[in-house]
């Protein structure tokens, strides 16, 4: 919805109207913003760390071919309202060959700004990494007991045009 707003400047004896067009709603869902909040992707060497847990994961991590890689993405409504059709895109699925990965992850709702977030794979040679087809969604601050994806959704979703949707995020701490 839009709002419209007028302005009437008056110059001598002749009028001019200005229209300016205003977002009715300001984004009342923020994501990532809180002091406490992790970085929006995190790497982990699992092969290497099988325990550690994701909270000392970090944007960096070293890796040998044939190490096993984990992608920690997080997000945390921050602001008063519900954050509407939520949605992660992660880039890319595959990547080129080199001694240097870099991801991205974009959170998107349809009543917040995007929030991105880079981790980088650091590689003792060159290649290239792939998806291997595993995501495990971990919602509500579980620190284990993966939850099935939203509507049948498989993880192949990160990468498309539209992203993985995980619905609404409900504000605070708790979601």
């Amino acid at each position: 919805m839009i709002m419209k707003k007028f302005i009437t400047i008056i110059l001598g004896t002749s009028a001019v109207i200005a229209i300016f067009f205003v977002p009715a709603t300001l984004f009342a869902a923020t994501f990532n913003n809180d002091s406490r909040d992790f970085q929006t992707l995190r790497a982990g060497n699992y092969t290497k760390n099988p325990t550690t847990p994701s909270s000392a994961w970090t944007t960096s991590v070293n890796a040998d071919g044939g190490d096993i890689v984990n992608m920690a993405v997080y997000y945390h409504n921050t602001g008063s309202d519900t954050a509407r059709n939520v949605r992660v895109k992660l880039t890319p699925q595959t990547t080129s060959v080199s001694t240097s990965q870099v991801f991205l992850v974009t959170i998107l709702a349809d009543n917040s700004a995007s929030v991105s977030g880079s981790a980088t794979v650091l590689l003792s040679s060159s290649q290239s990494i792939t998806f291997n087809g595993n995501v495990s969604w971990l919602p509500d601050q579980r620190q284990s007991g993966s939850q099935t994806l939203p509507s049948g959704q498989t993880g192949y979703e990160l990468f498309s045009s539209s992203g993985l949707n995980i619905g609404d995020i409900a504000s605070g701490w708790s979601t």
